[in-house]
């Protein structure tokens, strides 16, 4: 087995060390060759003293794409089988080059090309080839026009416009997946990056807080929300009300688009003010919904001076019992829906803040406990 970390130096051997690693937000990254003829038997034993005992077969990898590991402080370890070109010779000298490459697209549609730099540095790049099966079905998508400076419907095709509907088992660990695609993956307690497989943008913002000391709360035990396995024999995810969360990348909750949100929840106590979704990091994005004393409320910000806060939808949700709940915004108003009963429409114009990450179960001082059992959101449609 052969490991190289991300500054190229390889190490032979079964055993690659981490004592001494720097804890960063930024994904640091490993990359471990396998013979085939070895991956029917091979798996990867992790010791890491106060975060992870244990042995994952190579094979699950392989099947489940990826797997994560949670672990204390927004720490995660994400194993993926990786399917991209890690890098080409830089200078081949020869007039014809062969090569394969396996690709795991990121997107139902993904759009692939290949680029070619000569020697001069021109560039050289063939016709885009689109992945998957394509649709001339179309759907009507309401986004932010800044020329008519309000929301307009217009028509997309429909596999380009994304419902991004988590799917809520242990499969793949700490990760939550979606057939919308690898972008919109998240993550339990942690970085998204590691999830998506992308960097998080500016000012590392591939978690909710990007401002520790402020926003999560110092005395958090564990960040990962734990998998709960239902009579029904579903999964929930249980969460503590002290600091454990599901970090959601940017594009999730769209700045200038509709979107629909919404959840299967159940809380365990409904005192005080717990956050329950917030497209926010170091700086609120645009939409906050919250309960206080069990009643459904919600923050909004939008450009260019928008700024609604305490929506107050007089709806509760009940302690101990499961509600249907749905957030609905068009890019110029919030509804919010309990077990189909529906408050009323509050003005909220678009478009959001800024383009951010969100995060489901906290921020700041307000945490939620209690267990989510679903999570879609539906984007163009609100």
């Amino acid at each position: 087995m052969i490991a190289n970390n991300q500054a190229g130096e390889a190490k032979q051997g079964a055993t690659f060390p981490l004592d001494g690693q720097i804890a960063s937000v930024n994904p640091q990254w490993i990359y471990l060759s396998i013979p085939k003829a070895q991956l029917k038997n091979a798996s990867l034993k992790i010791d890491i003293a106060g975060v992870y005992q244990g042995t994952i077969s190579v094979q699950q990898i392989l099947d489940k794409t990826l797997y994560g590991i949670p672990g204390p402080n927004s720490f995660n370890m994400v194993i993926s089988r990786y399917l991209r070109q890690d890098h080409m010779e830089t200078l081949t000298n020869t007039q014809k080059v062969k090569f394969s490459v396996p690709v795991l697209p990121d997107l139902p549609n993904s759009v692939l090309h290949l680029q070619a730099v000569g020697v001069s540095g021109h560039l050289y790049r063939s016709k885009p080839v689109v992945l998957g099966t394509s649709s001339s079905a179309m759907k009507n998508t309401t986004v932010f026009s800044a020329t008519k400076d309000a929301p307009v419907s217009v028509p997309v095709q429909s596999q380009r416009v994304p419902d991004i509907k988590y799917q809520f088992n242990p499969d793949h660990g700490s990760v939550l997946i979606a057939d919308a695609g690898r972008p919109f993956w998240a993550i339990l307690g942690g970085y998204f990056a590691l999830a998506t497989g992308r960097g998080g943008g500016a000012r590392q913002d591939a978690t909710s807080f990007v401002k520790y000391e402020s926003d999560y709360p110092k005395d958090a035990t564990q960040s990962a929300p734990m998998w709960v396995h239902l009579d029904d024999g579903n999964y929930a995810l249980q969460f503590d009300g002290k600091g454990t969360y599901i970090s959601l990348p940017q594009g999730v909750i769209p700045r200038r688009a509709a979107f629909t949100i919404s959840m299967d929840i159940k809380p365990d106590s409904v005192t005080g003010k717990q956050m329950i979704i917030a497209n926010q990091n170091y700086y609120p994005g645009s939409i906050a919904v919250y309960t206080e004393d069990g009643v459904l409320k919600a923050d909004y910000k939008g450009r260019p001076d928008t700024d609604e806060s305490g929506l107050d939808s007089g709806l509760k949700l009940p302690i101990d019992k499961w509600s249907h709940l749905v957030i609905r915004y068009d890019q110029a108003g919030i509804t919010f829906e309990v077990d189909g009963k529906a408050s009323k429409k509050f003005a909220a114009k678009g478009p959001g803040l800024y383009d951010t990450a969100s995060v489901v179960g906290g921020f700041g001082a307000d945490w939620f406990k209690g267990q989510i059992k679903s999570l879609e959101i539906e984007q163009g449609v609100g």
